[in-house]
């Protein structure tokens, strides 16, 4: 049985393999002068959220700029819609680092779930990891 990140890296990986498909077939059969369909941007902007932009780039034949566009488009689109992006990077304020003896952190998904870690003393807790998993079980 797999654990959860090489689950998500199969469909990752899967993801982009069947990308890189449609667009093969896509230049085997395109007419000269023919752009991209839409459906096949739309599987290569996921690819390239899910595993990177220069990755997907380069794995699926795309102008890194061209894609990198596409991506702030849809991002700036669900932004405006009101859907909220999950976060990669959270900056914890100095007072955890400074040896504060007590702090609350909460995270929130964007289904509605929440979770709090209360931390006292000096445990040592590795809190990036556990809102991956909080994050990816909220998906």
């Amino acid at each position: 049985m797999r654990n959860r990140s090489s689950q998500r890296t199969y469909q990752v990986t899967h993801l982009l393999e069947q990308t890189r498909r449609s667009l093969t077939d896509w230049r085997r059969k395109r007419k000269r002068g023919k752009r991209i369909p839409e459906a096949v941007w739309e599987m290569a902007v996921k690819s390239a959220v899910e595993c990177g932009l220069s990755k997907a780039a380069s794995v699926l034949g795309l102008d890194y700029y061209m894609l990198r566009r596409r991506v702030a488009a849809v991002s700036e689109h669900s932004t405006q819609c009101g859907d909220q992006a999950s976060p990669t990077f959270v900056e914890l304020p100095r007072a955890v680092h400074a040896g504060v003896t007590e702090c609350m952190i909460e995270f929130e998904g964007k289904h509605g779930g929440k979770m709090r870690i209360h931390l006292k003393g000096s445990e040592a807790l590795d809190v990036a990891s556990l809102g991956r998993e909080f994050w990816s079980a909220e998906s």
